[in-house]
């Protein structure tokens, strides 16, 4: 009867020390996805002019946030079909056509070849 009482008074404390931290912990990451999201639009805003100011973006840093779009893996279908569409329109310049073709490659593919190939 006394193992009895241990056991359940050492499975309570667990419960109330773990039950507070996986709450923050998940409000932790739900803060996280929410930062991620608003930053992954507004990289898309300025990579189509779209900024505070409806200023076309200067070309590197277009190629910057080709680049990061590469990080938001959740997103991949969207910034495909946006770079796919840059593409078209953007055919003049030969730097940002480059970048597109190299994130487009690296969205499409696996995460062996962006692991051991690391050509992009």
């Amino acid at each position: 009867m006394k193992e009895l009482v241990i056991i359940l008074t050492s499975l309570s404390s667990f419960i109330v020390i773990i039950i507070p931290l996986i709450n923050t912990l998940k409000s932790y990451n739900d803060a996280r996805q929410d930062k991620k999201f608003e930053y992954y639009h507004k990289l898309i805003d300025e990579l189509v002019g779209g900024g505070s100011n409806n200023v076309t973006p200067m070309l590197y840093r277009q190629v910057a946030i080709i680049y990061e779009l590469r990080f938001y893996s959740k997103y991949y279908p969207n910034p495909q079909r946006i770079l796919i569409d840059a593409k078209n329109s953007w055919g003049k310049n030969e730097r940002l056509i480059e970048e597109i073709n190299f994130t487009l490659t690296y969205i499409n593919s696996s995460w062996f070849e962006r692991l051991v190939l690391k050509k992009y």
